[in-house]
């Protein structure tokens, strides 16, 4: 099983970052990840353990006579913050499977992590979806997207600047509502940047598996628990990438009628017709967002799974 986090790696990014050294996204992304963990401990500190800073300020102000009570009062308020260190260990190590848990509900629903959104976003989100209030989910993150679309599409430039020109037509084509045009572009272009950072095609098949031949990739590249989870909607087969069988199954599964969701199949060959929604536009803008944002380090086009 793949190490948890270590305290100390972030400790030493966190000194990096403060002496102004560089930091790969990876890092960055763990260290912002740590940090609202931290926020969060560090508040339930402040809200369970306030009526012993005030027990302790007496004491404070007394200092100078008071200093072989140093021992007694170490032990005691190790005690009593041991179990917030404990918490803190709990929630590093619970955080991968609840954040792959967020990354594959949003997913089959047709939408895609943006870095913008913070870890309590997405819990929010997973909990709607859960909930079953779909609409909500798709109105909070379509005005989310419509706000992010210029720096969505200058990101996905600097990070792949030979499709520069094809950018730069699919999101011009959803700026004025021709949501047929942008979103077969922009699927077809998810494909080609997986292509480009992985050496994999994010919506063939392995047969032998299964699962997308992208998978792989994750396999191989995946560095611990935490990047594992982030590249997970590229190892699962979810609505985007659902063979004719997998359509089937789930329609069955879900007590459907007819196929509801962005299907990248269904769009490029032509057997979708009500696809072009400003809605589905996103989505596909959400995805490729997505993709560029956990594969590439903008501007460079690396190939190493770093997180955006």
């Amino acid at each position: 099983m793949p190490k948890p986090l270590i305290l100390g790696q972030l400790l030493e990014i966190e000194a990096r970052i403060k002496q102004g050294l560089p930091i790969d996204e990876y890092e960055r992304q763990q260290h912002a990840a740590a940090k609202e963990v931290f926020k969060s401990a560090i508040e339930d500190f402040q809200e369970r353990y306030a009526s012993i800073v005030e027990q302790c300020r007496p004491a404070l102000i007394k200092l100078p006579d008071l200093f072989q009570q140093v021992g007694q009062w170490y032990k005691a308020i190790s005690d009593r913050l041991a179990p917030v260190f404990a918490e803190m260990v709990v929630a590093f190590r619970e955080m991968p499977p609840g954040l792959q848990s967020a990354l594959l509900t949003l997913g089959e629903n047709g939408w895609y992590l943006d870095g913008e959104l913070g870890l309590s976003d997405l819990w929010s989100l997973e909990e709607l979806l859960l909930d079953g209030q779909v609409p909500q989910v798709d109105s909070i993150l379509t005005q989310h997207y419509e706000d992010r679309l210029n720096d969505i599409e200058g990101h996905l430039i600097a990070a792949l600047p030979n499709r520069e020109k094809i950018f730069r037509a699919a999101f011009a084509a959803h700026r004025r509502g021709e949501f047929e045009l942008s979103v077969p572009v922009l699927l077809a272009q998810s494909d080609g940047a997986c292509l480009d950072l992985t050496g994999y095609h994010l919506f063939m098949k392995d047969r032998a598996t299964g699962k997308p031949k992208a998978s792989l990739h994750v396999t191989a590249s995946a560095r611990d628990a935490l990047s594992t989870a982030m590249l997970s909607p590229l190892a699962n087969v979810l609505p985007i990438n659902a063979s004719e069988g997998d359509r089937k199954r789930r329609i069955q599964d879900q007590g459907l009628t007819d196929w509801r969701e962005l299907n990248r199949h269904l769009v490029l060959h032509g057997e979708s017709f009500d696809y072009g929604t400003q809605m589905n536009s996103l989505k596909a803008v959400s995805l490729i967002n997505y993709l560029v944002g956990v594969l590439a380090k903008a501007g460079d086009g690396s190939s190493d799974a770093v997180i955006s």
